[in-house]
């Protein structure tokens, strides 16, 4: 038991880091797709096209320094990730409240299979 235990660590571990690189390689990917959208002429002609980068990324960018760099005291960082889990849940149960069995009805049951299959 104690063996898999700590494998089942490992591997959490793992996920978590490849997930946090997928969400820091979020913010070049998006300047890179702006430019490369620029550059191709996907923006109309007539307007003078710039790069946009999206707020939550710089925000994204400055929690991370804070985060790396320590900036901030344990007793703030856990007042942060308590608002934080607050908030998700508010927002999760106001998506759950917006949803009701006839729309369950309406849809039908593919999404359910492709859920159940991813």
């Amino acid at each position: 038991v104690g063996a898999s235990n700590a494998l089942g660590e490992v591997v959490s571990n793992s996920a978590i880091i490849e997930k946090m690189i997928r969400v820091i390689f979020l913010v070049p990917f998006l300047i890179v797709l702006s430019i490369f959208l620029i550059k191709s002429g996907f923006h109309n002609k007539k307007e003078k096209s710039k790069v946009v980068i999206p707020w939550f990324a710089i925000f994204f960018i400055v929690v991370v320094a804070l985060n790396s760099f320590e900036f901030l005291n344990k007793s703030t960082i856990e007042t942060i990730n308590f608002i934080d889990t607050f908030a998700l849940t508010m927002a999760m149960s106001a998506l759950g409240m917006e949803t009701s069995f006839d729309k369950f009805r309406n849809t039908g049951m593919k999404p359910f299979y492709i859920s159940l299959i991813l």
